[in-house]
């Protein structure tokens, strides 16, 4: 282009040359080829000069696109993770709402089916355990046992092995009901897991003292070698796992029962080895 530029600006310099006459030597050659020169370079920078402006605008011009176009990207981009992020935070509000409500169900006491296979009402012992007044609980755990299996003669039951026997409905309904208040704390399949830990086999069968005192240890019915008079006992809701109920395994009648050194009176060999716990 500067070259067509630079033919152009000669040619007119020539025609500019003929009509000043330089044939008649009113101007000489030399000096209109200077100032035909001067002319074109003249148009030249001109023309350069438009040009580079021309293209600096539009270089400013598609920069200032550029800039626009980056921003609206910027801005997109920022918009998408936000939304991510929000629908990220959202789906975890919903895992962690749903996580509480199972929570809640697994440890909702009121969820639990009061099932008796012999007529035995679980309402009062349901209540005391919502209350968290576990002596009275377990004492009621104890009562309520007897009247499922017919008989409060704890005895009679430790020599008949009715704890074995004992009804598969209202069994569950008593451990479950354990298990729920204390959020997984307390309860007949939590002291047989323990039980089976410990060594002992669920046969119905003592397992011997180096087994059931090791079990004992565990559930805090005897501690540093001693047993653990039932007054004594974790009535705060806190006791190490499997430590309650008490009565239920021991039985109601005997619950001085320390001063028999824990071994007169173990029935619990036989309901942790019930077959439905």
């Amino acid at each position: 282009e500067i070259q067509d530029h630079l033919g152009l600006a000669l040619e007119r310099a020539a025609m500019e040359r003929n009509w000043a006459g330089g044939g008649l030597g009113l101007i000489s050659d030399q000096e209109l080829d200077a100032t035909s020169v001067e002319a074109a370079i003249s148009q030249i920078q001109g023309y350069l000069q438009t040009e580079l402006d021309r293209l600096q605008a539009s270089y400013l011009a598609e920069e200032l696109e550029r800039q626009q176009q980056a921003a609206l990207e910027a801005e997109r981009q920022r918009q998408e993770q936000a939304e991510r992020r929000r629908r990220e935070a959202e789906a975890k509000r919903k895992a962690e709402e749903e996580r509480q409500r199972q929570e809640a169900e697994r440890w909702n006491v009121d969820a639990v089916p009061l099932k008796s296979e012999k007529g035995v009402d679980y309402t009062r012992l349901r209540d005391l355990l919502k209350s968290g007044q576990w002596m009275k609980a377990d004492l009621e755990t104890g009562k309520l046992m007897e009247r499922a299996l017919g008989t409060s003669d704890w005895s009679k039951i430790y020599q008949e092995k009715l704890l074995l026997k004992f009804p598969c409905a209202d069994l569950k309904t008593i451990d479950q009901l354990w298990v729920r208040a204390s959020q997984g704390r307390y309860g007949f399949s939590v002291q047989k897991e323990i039980y089976v830990k410990c060594g002992a086999k669920p046969d119905g069968n003592y397992p011997g003292d180096t087994i059931w005192y090791k079990f004992c240890n565990e559930v805090g019915w005897r501690v540093k070698n001693s047993w653990v008079s039932y007054g004594d006992l974790d009535w705060g809701g806190t006791g190490v796992p499997g430590h309650l109920p008490f009565c239920g395994v021991f039985g109601i009648r005997f619950r001085e029962w320390s001063r028999y050194g824990g071994r007169r009176w173990r029935l619990g060999e036989g309901l942790l080895s019930h077959r439905d716990l």
